[in-house]
């Protein structure tokens, strides 16, 4: 039996699964010749041209859009869904009865996640300073916390099956800040920040990765436990060993590709803050 070429479009759900749903790309194959016994072997073509608004755009409810939810499930491990439909034939000897039949089918097509362990191999703070609060300020303002000013260095894992040049614009976090394994603060970035991203080469068996850096002024650091950090700074103004902090944070990142500008969103980090004295 020969199969004439057949093209097909490619749909993900979009913020709620009652809504339309949103094409990625198309994807198409040449005339197939089915034998009895035999394996069938298929040459599928797949392009995405450009990714749909809507797929973008946070979602009314959370925030998130349907790219965040997208590929915070994948990247997880979970299963995700795409949805196959017929349409229109690249070729014309495609009798256009069949595509007109394919284009009323449509066809769930699980996808296995795939868990990348750690995407953010390196995160810290470098050159951290701490600046005291304004003594003068009202209770529960900006003014009324410490900050912080550091360079925020992360290095990213660049996975094989993400083959596309991408480059980190933007970032922002939010972090617990620890220290002697408790919890001293919390650092909500909420604003993006400028950022610059560097790419590494592979090497000692490892994959490429990505170099994130981006300057952060006087970040409010909210104080939840006031007699640690009372600890904190007494070891830096009088001990004699380097005051480390640990940092967990989850962290989004804004990147530009071929495809255009999106965000990632809630990056699981963790790593260290050695604080500077002054």
């Amino acid at each position: 039996m020969r199969i004439p070429p057949l093209g097909f479009a490619i749909f993900v759900e979009g913020c709620a699964p009652q809504e339309p749903l949103l094409q990625l790309g198309d994807a198409s194959f040449g005339q197939t010749v089915i034998k009895p016994k035999d394996d069938v072997h298929l040459n599928v073509t797949g392009i995405v041209k450009h990714l749909p608004e809507r797929f973008t755009q946070a979602c009314p409810d959370d925030g998130e859009s349907p790219l965040d939810m997208l590929l915070g499930k994948y990247i997880k491990g979970d299963t995700i869904t795409a949805f196959v439909r017929g349409a229109k034939s690249p070729s014309k000897d495609t009798p256009d009865w069949i595509s007109d039949l394919l284009s009323d089918v449509t066809v769930p097509v699980p996808v296995p996640g795939h868990s990348f362990g750690h995407l953010i191999k390196e995160f810290k703070l470098a050159n951290t300073h701490f600046g005291l609060p304004d003594p003068f300020a009202e209770p529960d303002t900006p003014e009324s916390n410490p900050t912080v000013s550091a360079t925020v260095k992360a290095l990213v894992a660049l996975p094989a099956e993400m083959n596309v040049n991408l480059n980190v614009s933007h970032v922002k976090a939010n972090a617990d800040v620890m220290y002697q394994g408790k919890k001293l603060g919390e650092l909500h970035i909420r604003e993006w920040q400028s950022a610059k991203s560097t790419r590494v080469a592979a090497k000692d068996g490892n994959g490429p990765s990505l170099l994130v850096e981006s300057q952060l002024n006087k970040a409010p650091l909210n104080i939840t436990d006031d007699d640690l950090f009372t600890d904190v700074i007494q070891n830096m103004i009088f001990g004699k060993k380097k005051v480390v902090l640990g940092i967990k944070a989850k962290v989004d990142v804004q990147v530009s590709t071929g495809l255009g500008e999106f965000a990632i969103r809630n990056i699981p980090a963790s790593g260290s803050v050695p604080v500077k004295r002054s």
